[in-house]
């Protein structure tokens, strides 16, 4: 499974030992374990991620086997608290193939997601498991978290007229993880007092200005969490409709009003996360950008002229964010990969 350069690889072969063997290539740590002690315990670490989509399985009733199992992939090394869900997808994924399960990707969706939030205690979004399942070359996946459905949009970015490109920062993961999650909470609690205040079901069409005008009685904090929060939902509508039409000055504009939300209402902020965002919207061929940060990533998306002259002149931003901060950054493309895939039988 892959996603632009982080990517895991997942080989498995039967055996008859009676334990599972697991390896990993970057830490060069081994873990073992058995099929009748499929409990979670702390001192086993990412093995956890691993024996839990076992213990998935096993609670389904399937018949399991053992085996050999390599992890191998630049995202071993991030440190990334999503590796949970990650080796989740890729374990899943194998055994399915391994084991000739019947398995749709809504079921292996919701293994994983059972496998991070019950048996490993952390949190990661269902969305973002079912877009490893069911992503397509060349499309990006749009999913409904009211009816838990998605669909695709057409890359409009496969023209050469424009491009939409990926920073990493390349700051500490940690740094902004506890704020994150702290408003995340906010925004959890927030709505949560909305819907005491409201007899709608889903918030997909909710109209703002209910919030605006103040009709409904909600606190002012909370007030201003769910109005930033619906109106990020209202620009991902309006976003789709500019994939369709390539539209890639309002996409941009669309990006910046996003990243001034963020970093003023939401107090989402980082000096060199606001820095990159501010100075790659001063480029005149750049339309727009955008602070990407759920807790563990920390980039800056931003729509660029595909020429030679525009890059020279963000390569200049980036040198002088790797003078100023001392991180050198990694430009990339952002361009839709498949989703998980056999890649070899042997």
């Amino acid at each position: 499974m892959c996603t632009n350069d982080r990517y895991l690889y997942v080989a498995l072969s039967e055996t008859s030992d009676p334990q599972v063997h697991i390896f990993n290539t970057y830490t060069k740590d081994k873990k073992r374990f058995s099929l009748s002690s499929l409990k979670y315990r702390k001192e086993d670490k990412w093995g956890n991620y691993v024996k839990g989509i076992f213990y998935q399985l096993n609670e389904m009733g399937v018949g399991l086997k053992t085996f050999n199992i390599t992890l191998d992939g630049p995202v071993l090394k991030d440190g990334s608290s999503n590796l949970a869900a990650i080796v989740s997808v890729g374990i899943c994924f194998a055994l399915k193939e391994a084991l000739g399960l019947s398995l749709d990707t809504k079921e292996m969706g919701v293994i994983c997601h059972r496998n991070c939030i019950q048996y490993c205690g952390e949190t990661y979004r269902y969305s973002t498991i079912m877009a490893a399942l069911n992503a397509k070359k060349g499309k990006y996946f749009l999913f409904d978290l009211n009816t838990l459905s998605f669909s695709y949009l057409d890359d409009p970015f496969d023209k050469g007229t424009y491009s939409m490109l990926a920073i990493d920062c390349k700051i500490n993961q940690n740094a902004m993880r506890d704020e994150f999650s702290h408003r995340h909470k906010e925004a959890m609690e927030a709505f949560a007092k909305l819907r005491e205040l409201t007899s709608r079901i889903s918030f997909k069409d909710f109209p703002i200005s209910d919030l605006s005008d103040r009709i409904i009685p909600l606190d002012e904090a909370s007030r201003r969490i769910c109005s930033d929060i619906l109106e990020e939902n209202s620009a991902t509508q309006v976003m789709q409709r500019l994939f369709i039409s390539h539209d890639y000055v309002q996409i941009g504009k669309v990006l910046s009003r996003m990243a001034l939300i963020a970093r003023d209402d939401m107090e989402l902020t980082c000096p060199e996360i606001d820095w990159l965002v501010k100075r790659s919207a001063e480029i005149p061929e750049c339309t727009g950008s955008f602070s990407i940060l759920d807790g563990d990533n920390a980039q800056v998306a931003l729509v660029l002229e595909d020429s030679p002259e525009a890059m020279a002149k963000l390569q200049a931003k980036l040198d002088d964010y790797e003078r100023i901060f001392g991180f050198k950054a990694i430009v990339s493309a952002v361009v839709p990969k498949g989703q998980c895939c056999l890649v070899e039988v042997e």
